[in-house]
């Protein structure tokens, strides 16, 4: 194989990757890559950023692909360089998410002889990937060349969730020859008809429609719940108005659902779930007998979920894979597009009032006395702690802006001090497998892929995971701010069963809360980073109005102490006895 044919065939896949929907590529510098990475610099239709850390890189790449539903790539060099790419990928395949993982690799006479950086990388990530197309060395044949561009088209559409599967990682694993440098005498690509590829939406079937319309009309509380999707992919938020409305089901819809946020066009509602829960209001109205969950499940609570408070209720899962719920008890699942189910139930609900109507009223009426309490007591002279700092940054995100919601605590508090009618923002989440880390990397990849503000809210212990992300936060060419709950480590551990078990006192903040005492703004400085802290709510308002209004990431510590646990212990008494008063 000449260093021509090689020079050739790598413009030949960057070309196909383009070709077939690929817009963004993060590489990550190395020797066995830079053909490559060379060829898909030079590319016209991709855009490349160049990330030192393969971790980052990954989740950069998924930040892409989580605000644009577009799949994107990250390219890094062999050996283990590409074991880094693991968290994104554990990620993207449960979030269902197209990300593209090249991975450069030794030719095959390397193999196998104790060479440097050569390990074997063939479905390097195994079950969490969709796929691993090992292309091979170079071909300068015009026909192996087509193959190779039709392989990579297909690998792009096996990501993007045309084989059956959903969408998800899919690796490419390239073997590159020496010479590495691009020849000068390299012939041209070969034009070649790549396959349009449309990955299925699957329909649910007129018996399953049916059946659940059944259960909707025999039943007489039941609620209807929004779980975690991509702004590109959530149902139009007015088929699940028009589904609550013509039951008189109410909407439980959290803030990873892109559904909460919605302007509301007067169906019940129940967005303040996790509160009627801990206070006992759900039980007292008549327990829900039905509960019908839209997508993935949905976050828990420290109160736990719906499903595992309720276990006597009929629970359906509507999901596109359907493989199941956590609780282990749903009646019904539909292995269905969401929305698709949504418009067949409509269609079978009727223009009359619902069975659900009395019951939805009275969880809609408790629903709006709950937000009521919260403004006029969170909003007068409470102290500013992770409440108040939480609602100031919903209140006050930038025009446009995309919120980015950590795991753990972060994105619980959105849903507990947050109503509905506070923000117009989708939101960008890790409800894939849950993790925290990858946070800042992927806020910054989301602000590159949609040139539009994104503020990021999470913990100190979050930041700390990403800490190699703000490298690529600080070259940000869109407003970033990132927002640091300065609450001492992960005090979502103070809400778990753990903190109260005499047994664990002596190592909790050891073993759990993991308390940080990090200096955030020696760390900006490191890294050239803006930096604000805050004490207060209009602290805070004027750090997030300033960094969104100029380009790049600034860094806001806002000074919240460690009281999170205490404070909702605090609210759910008081709101407790304020409810009681509604009860009939």
């Amino acid at each position: 194989m000449s260093a021509a044919a090689q020079t050739t065939w790598v413009r030949q896949i960057a070309d196909a990757l383009a070709r077939s929907g690929v817009e963004t590529v993060a590489i990550s510098p190395g020797s066995r890559s830079a053909p490559l990475a060379l060829a898909l610099t030079e590319h016209p239709r991709l855009r490349t950023e160049v990330i030192v850390d393969e971790r980052v890189a990954a989740f950069f790449a998924l930040g892409v692909a989580r605000t644009t539903g577009k799949p994107a790539a990250a390219l890094c060099t062999s050996g283990s360089a590409g074991a880094h790419y693991h968290p994104a990928v554990v990620e993207a395949g449960r979030a269902g998410l197209p990300l593209l993982l090249l991975t450069a690799d030794r030719p095959p006479e390397r193999h196998h002889r104790l060479a440097p950086q050569t390990i074997e990388q063939v479905a390097f990530y195994g079950a969490h990937c969709r796929g691993c197309f090992d292309l091979g060395p170079a071909e300068a044949a015009p026909a192996l060349l087509g193959a190779t561009a039709r392989t990579v088209a297909q690998a792009v559409a096996r990501a993007r969730g045309a084989a059956g599967a959903p969408a998800g990682p899919v690796q490419l694993n390239l073997r590159l020859r020496k010479p590495l440098e691009p020849a000068p005498d390299a012939p041209p690509i070969v034009d070649v008809s790549l396959p349009r590829v449309h990955p299925p939406q699957p329909a649910p079937s007129a018996t399953s429609l049916d059946t659940l319309a059944e259960l909707c009309r025999v039943k007489r509380r039941g609620l209807i719940v929004a779980g975690p999707a991509h702004p590109w992919s959530a149902p139009d938020h007015a088929l699940f108005t028009q589904f609550s409305r013509s039951t008189g089901m109410p909407l439980v819809a959290e803030a990873a659902s892109q559904q909460r946020w919605a302007r509301s066009s007067g169906h019940p509602s129940c967005a303040s779930w996790e509160w009627l829960l801990r206070c006992g209001c759900l039980a007292d109205q008549g327990p829900p007998d039905l509960l019908i969950h839209f997508g993935p499940p949905a976050t828990p609570s420290g109160a736990g979920t719906l499903a595992e408070a309720f276990p006597e209720a009929t629970l359906v899962v509507v999901h596109p894979t359907a493989e199941g719920d956590p609780a282990d008890g749903a009646h019904l699942l539909l292995q269905a597009d969401p929305a698709r189910v949504l418009e067949g139930l409509i269609q079978r609900a009727g223009r009359g009032p619902g069975s659900h109507q009395r019951w939805g009223a009275r969880i809609d009426r408790f629903d709006r006395e709950v937000w009521r309490f919260f403004e006029q007591t969170l909003d007068a002279d409470a102290a500013f702690g992770e409440a108040i700092a939480v609602r100031t940054v919903v209140r006050h995100l930038p025009d446009d802006a995309l919120l980015a919601l950590a795991n753990s605590l972060p994105i619980r508090e959105v849903d507990l001090f947050c109503p509905p009618s506070m923000a117009q923002a989708p939101v960008l989440h890790q409800r894939g497998a849950h993790g925290i880390d990858g946070l800042v990397a992927a806020a910054a990849g989301a602000g590159w892929a949609g040139g539009r503000p994104v503020v990021l809210l999470c913990g100190d212990l979050a930041l700390l995971h990403d800490l190699g992300g703000l490298a690529a936060a600080r070259r940000s060419r869109a407003p970033l701010a990132i927002v640091v709950l300065a609450n001492g480590g992960g005090r979502l551990f103070d809400l778990l069963p753990a903190s109260r078990h005499a047994g664990l006192a002596e190592h909790f903040d050891a073993l759990f809360t993991a308390g940080q005492t990090l200096d955030l703004e020696s760390l900006a400085r490191g890294f050239g980073i803006p930096y604000r802290s805050c004490s207060d709510a209009p602290g805070l308002a004027r750090s997030l109005q300033e960094a969104g209004a100029r380009a790049g990431c600034t860094l806001i510590e806002a000074q919240v102490g460690d009281a999170a646990a205490r404070t909702i212990a605090e609210v759910t008494g008081a709101l407790r006895r304020r409810l009681d008063r509604l009860a009939p």
